[in-house]
């Protein structure tokens, strides 16, 4: 067999290429960590060495084996998951495909935890038909819930590395007597008892702006764990005066709420449902603006080709989220958006290619170009050679206070952001609450707003804020940061110590002290 598939490679190529075209295999064996059994269905990821975004994946059969057919060279083995039964675990194996060669390796993966326990009311009587959520990451679809005796078994299935979360929940609603618990989960507890207590209501009413009652509108909720929101009620469905009454949300927690309607954009709260326990918590009018707009362009590749097929995704505060496909000439309309700025993405059938851009309820012709994993690559290779070099020119952007004085002496932190993108707002409230903090630990924050938003809306949206540290916002006709300061997605963190010298970049603000302290050991 090896013999044939030489040949049949010789009759692909030309004679000048026929020595690269030559392939070698690796095949990767997937076992349970503790049984030692094949793992069937896992799928193993592998990048080529050096690259971020060259990417193939392939799912073990039968046999736990996962077999790949690649170009010569080396390539890192990444990740490997299951659906339901097992997890998701990260690797950095680094092996060599040889010409005509089978390189083999062996990897084990950790089963999803079972956790078992009991429901109780708060005067210690088992409690059946609680809702069970498992928090922040759960790929189950449909409700658990405890049985008649409080008695329940979960088993935790997600594909994301759990283990790397800094906690992990259990969450338990009773709706029909206004009882709710949370307990932190631990991966080797063998029992757990949640006793509930009387939760909270959050009320409210949705409106149009005009004072209109939407009956059709839906409210979700979700719990915060760090920088996440993990959601615990969907779709909540309002009356037919727009009213909505939430049972049983776990007091003592902060909450993130979203509201939205067809035809209509959205609106969103976070409240902390602070101790003393108060049985309701009403979060008065929210109108939600009018989606009679649309938006329209053109997705191209690197070479100013259009891109059929490719999908285009709407975003940002307060608009829905929308998406469609580019037709045969690349072209896109995305109906029912609201005035405003907005963010668009797109990315190609083939998955080789993304880009975004900002725009506005209105705009015509938005043209997205898209860029390939190559030059993805080439991006990263900007970002890694910012490391070790003075921070760029502070004063290619407008600034709320001089930058230089804000840093003198200190270490800087540069936050590029968007108020158009959620991620980038909830990272600037993080940095905002914490700005004295970083101060005493001589960190300057600056921020600099990169989206393509109006002065007067940015303004008025860190003047609400309250921002303590200086903005920075791009001047009229220059261009967004990407080039000079590496960036590649927004949000984004530059980190450079006491003499200007970038010395991390591109991580997340749940990273930053860690970061600081290596630069002040």
């Amino acid at each position: 067999m090896r013999v044939l598939v030489w040949v049949l490679s010789v009759i692909l190529v030309t004679p000048t290429t026929q020595a690269s075209a030559v392939t070698g295999k690796l095949e990767v064996l997937v076992v349970d960590d503790q049984t030692r059994q094949p793992v069937e269905e896992a799928i193993v990821g592998v990048r080529v060495e050096g690259s971020r975004y060259r990417l193939f994946n392939q799912a073990s059969g039968k046999d736990g084996k996962a077999e790949f057919e690649l170009a010569p060279g080396r390539y890192v083995v990444f990740r490997v998951y299951k659906r339901g039964s097992h997890g998701f675990r990260t690797f950095d194996q680094s092996v060599a495909i040889e010409p005509g060669k089978t390189t083999r390796i062996r990897l084990s993966l950790e089963a999803n935890p079972v956790f078992r326990g009991t429901i109780l009311d708060p005067d210690g009587k088992p409690v059946g038909g609680v809702i069970l959520y498992v928090l922040p990451y759960d790929d189950k679809k449909t409700p658990r819930v405890s049985g008649t005796d409080g008695q329940f078994e979960i088993r935790f299935e997600t594909t994301i590395n759990w283990i790397r979360s800094p906690r992990l929940f259990l969450v338990a609603r009773y709706p029909d007597r206004n009882l709710a618990g949370i307990v932190e989960l631990e991966k080797d507890r063998k029992s757990i008892e949640v006793k509930l207590r009387p939760g909270v209501a959050l009320t409210g009413v949705v409106t149009n702006e005009k004072g209109v009652p939407l009956a059709d509108a839906k409210v979700d909720v979700s719990y915060n764990i760090g920088r996440m929101w993990a959601p615990i009620d969907r779709e909540f469905p309002v009356d037919k005066q727009g009213r909505f009454e939430i049972k049983a949300v776990p007091p003592g927690e902060k909450y993130h709420i979203e509201v939205h309607a067809d035809g209509y954009g959205t609106r969103d709260a976070e409240v902390q449902l602070e101790e003393p326990y108060q049985p309701r918590k009403d979060l008065g009018t929210l109108a939600l603006p009018t989606a009679d707009q649309a938006v329209s362009g053109v997705v191209l590749d690197e070479d100013q080709n259009p891109v059929p097929g490719a999908q285009v995704i709407c975003y940002g505060e307060n608009q829905p989220r929308n998406r469609t496909q580019t037709d045969r000439e690349g072209r896109f309309q995305i109906d029912k958006i609201c005035k405003g700025s907005l963010q668009l993405s797109a990315r190609a059938p083939t998955e080789d290619g993304f880009g975004n851009t900002t725009a506005s309820g209105g705009d015509q012709d938005v043209r997205i170009v898209l860029q390939s994993h190559s030059s993805r690559d080439r991006v990263q290779d900007s970002i890694n050679t910012l490391i070790g070099r003075e921070l760029p020119g502070l004063y290619e952007f407008e600034w709320s206070a001089d930058p230089d004085e804000a840093g003198k002496g200190k270490m800087v932190l540069v936050y590029f952001w968007d108020m158009s993108v959620r991620p980038s707002r909830h990272g600037i409230k993080q940095l905002n609450e914490r700005a004295r903090e970083l101060a005493a630990k001589q960190v300057a924050v600056l921020t600099v707003h990169a989206g393509e938003a109006d002065a007067k809306a940015i303004k008025d949206y860190v003047q609400k804020m309250g921002l303590q540290v200086p903005l920075g916002t791009l001047k009229p006709g220059k261009h967004r940061p990407e080039k000079d300061w590496g960036v590649k997605t927004i949000p984004w963190l530059i980190l450079a110590d006491k003499k200007h010298i970038v010395r991390a970049a591109g991580f997340g603000v749940e990273e930053l002290d860690g970061k600081i302290k290596e630069l002040t050991r």
